[in-house]
């Protein structure tokens, strides 16, 4: 027998989801000393091989997620490469548009007659050393570009192979 103030803390203590009323489960639950979340997330039926069922279906989509997420992680990563490729695109671009520049102005250079000889033959001394090898900076662009373009078919290729191993996995996940 409980007094009126210690049945009230008891009730108190039973009711789990405080709605102020004692549920058969909340009363069992704290009858037996069972912890509720246990009662809850324990499987209903206990055959062997139906429980391992369920823990390789839950293995299989912890995998399945593991794979997603390094998908986008590459993913992401093949994204930052293209990005690389499409500035190193933009560097050449203005390393290249430099180069014709100044090509054109020592050509112009090189053909006005109102300029001295000095001048002109210098010119046109500049503008063969140009065609025959272009700037250092133009070079340098070009091969950041070239390994950007590199690395980036790199990072996508295995952004590929990720995201379809992340489809089959999850295929095989729901297969189980």
């Amino acid at each position: 027998t409980l007094s009126v103030k210690d049945m009230r803390e008891f009730l108190r203590s039973v009711d789990i989801d405080f709605n102020k009323m004692v549920s058969l489960t909340e009363y069992l639950v704290s009858k037996y000393k069972v912890q509720w979340n246990v009662l809850v997330n324990k499987p209903q039926n206990t055959d062997k091989k139906a429980m391992q069922e369920r823990e390789d279906a839950k293995a299989a989509v912890e995998e399945a997620k593991a794979k997603a997420d390094v998908a986008m992680t590459d993913r992401k990563a093949a994204e930052a490469a293209e990005a690389e490729v499409k500035a190193a695109l933009a560097k050449v671009r203005a390393e290249e548009k430099k180069y014709k520049d100044k090509m054109a102005k020592l050509e112009q250079e090189s053909n006005d007659d109102t300029s001295g000889t000095v001048k002109r033959n210098k010119a046109k001394n500049m503008l063969a050393q140009l065609k025959a090898k272009p700037t250092l900076s133009l070079q340098r662009a070009k091969i950041t570009l070239t390994a950007a373009e590199k690395k980036a078919a790199k990072a996508t290729k295995k952004a590929v192979a990720a995201y379809e191993a992340a489809v089959k996995a999850f295929a095989d996940a729901e297969a189980k």
